[in-house]
C-alpha cells in the first residue's frame, strides 16, 4: 500500500523500498483491477473515478467472502497472499472484456449502469432443507441452508419480501457473476427472460404439451441471447475492426450487420444462418432415467412441436394436433398449411 502511494505522488513514512516481484502484481493491478477495468468502461465520463469507485466496492464485496476465497486458494495454493490472488484471478478471466459485454447487455449509461452493475450482485440466498423430523410431521423447524453459486428461484409465499428476493435473483443471474445456475418452479417458466448468460436448459421433468416446452426454452432463446454473442464473438466479426474510439461490441454487432443478407431482419440479433460456423448453441439437456415413460413423451413432444406452431396458440391446441397427426399428411401438405403471416415472407414470395 504504501507502494502505491508513493506511485501516485503522496507521502508516506512507511516506504522502504521495493519488494522483489512487485512488477508482476503491479501489472496485473493495472490490467484486472476493478476499480481500474469501471474506470476505462465509463471512459471520459465526468463521473468516472465515482462510478469506478463505487463498481469496485461491488467486487471487494463479492471477493471478501469465504466462499471466494476458498475459490481461489484453491486455483493459485497458499503460497501467494490474497490480493495478488484476486489480481491475477481479474487478469485471467479478462474482467476488463467482461465488463464491457455486460454494460452492453445492460444498454445503460452513467449512473443508472452503475446501478444496474451494482445489482448484479447478490450477497448470498438461502433455502429450507427438510431433515427427517420435519418430514415426518414433527414440530421442528427446517434447516437453512445459504447458497452461492446455485439457487432456487420460487415463491415460498406472497409478501413483498418474498417478491424482492425473486427479483434480486433473478438480476443475478443475468450477471455474469454467481449465481451460475438457477433452480426454477414454474413461475420461472413464463414472461421471464434468463437469457443474458444462460444458454443452457435442463428439464427436470417434462412438460404435457409442447407449449410449455417452447416457453420454457423461450427464456434463454431471444434477443443477442448468450448463444448469439458467444458465435459473433468468435468469429471473424469479433476482431474485424477493432479500435479504442469504439465499443467493441458495437463494432460487433456493426460487423455482423452483414450476416442479414437476404434473410429476414431477425439476424444476425435472434437467429444466425444455417450455413454460420457455429461454435455454442443453445442446449437442451433432458435426463432420461432408466424405465420411465420420459422417452416416449419426450419423443412425442418433438413429434408434435413443430405441428404445433400451426396452430397460432389455439386455446384447445391438443385436439388440433391430433386431428391433423390422424390425416397422417405429409410434410409437403403440411408445409401448405402453414399460415405465414411474415411480412417479410410476403415480399419475398
Amino acid at each position: 500500500m504504501a507502494l502505491l502511494h508513493v506511485l501516485d505522488g503522496l507521502e508516506t513514512e512507511n516506504f522502504a523500498g521495493v519488494p522483489n516481484g512487485i512488477e508482476d502484481f503491479l501489472t496485473d493491478l493495472a490490467i484486472g483491477s476493478p476499480a481500474n477495468c469501471a474506470l476505462r468502461l465509463f471512459g471520459d465520463h465526468e463521473e468516472a473515478y465515482i462510478y469506478a469507485e463505487e463498481v469496485a466496492k461491488a467486487f471487494v464485496s463479492l471477493f471478501n467472502k469465504p466462499e471466494s476465497a476458498g475459490i481461489l486458494r484453491t486455483l493459485y495454493g497458499e503460497n501467494s497472499v490474497y490480493y495478488e490472488q484476486v489480481m491475477r484471478y481479474c487478469v485471467e478471466g479478462n474482467l476488463q472484456a467482461v465488463l464491457d459485454e455486460y454494460a452492453f447487455v445492460l444498454a445503460e449509461e452513467g449512473e443508472r449502469l452503475v446501478k444496474a452493475i451494482r445489482e448484479g450482485f447478490v450477497s448470498t440466498a438461502s433455502i429450507q432443507i427438510d431433515t427427517r423430523e420435519t418430514v415426518k410431521g414433527q414440530s421442528k423447524q427446517s434447516i437453512r441452508l445459504r447458497t452461492h453459486f446455485a439457487v432456487g428461484y420460487y415463491n415460498a409465499k406472497i409478501s413483498e419480501q418474498a417478491v424482492q428476493r425473486t427479483e434480486n435473483i433473478r438480476k443475478a443471474f443475468n450477471s455474469p457473476f454467481r449465481p451460475f445456475v438457477l433452480a426454477t418452479t414454474s413461475i420461472g417458466q413464463e414472461g421471464l427472460d434468463f437469457h443474458y448468460y444462460a444458454r443452457k436448459i435442463m428439464h427436470w421433468n417434462l412438460p404435457s404439451n409442447p407449449i410449455d416446452l417452447e416457453q420454457r426454452e423461450g427464456r434463454i432463446n431471444r434477443y443477442l441471447c448468450h448463444a448469439i454473442r458467444q458465435n459473433l464473438a468468435e468469429s471473424k466479426y469479433g476482431s474485424q475492426g477493432l479500435s479504442e474510439e469504439q465499443p467493441v461490441w458495437e463494432t460487433i454487432m456493426s460487423n455482423a450487420r452483414e450476416l442479414k443478407g437476404s434473410h429476414s431482419d431477425l439476424v444476425p440479433f435472434w437467429c444466425l444462418p444455417d450455413d454460420f460456423p457455429y461454435t455454442r448453441r443453445i442446449e437442451r439437456i433432458v435426463p432420461m432415467y432408466p424405465f420411465s415413460n420420459d422417452m416416449a413423451r419426450y419423443e412425442r413432444l418433438i413429434d408434435i412441436l413443430a405441428i404445433y406452431r400451426l396452430t397460432l396458440g389455439q386455446p384447445r391446441q391438443e385436439e388440433l394436433i391430433d386431428s391433423i397427426r390422424n390425416e397422417k399428411l405429409n410434410a409437403d401438405a403440411l408445409d401448405k398449411l402453414y399460415m405465414d403471416l411474415s411480412p417479410w415472407s410476403r415480399r419475398k414470395k
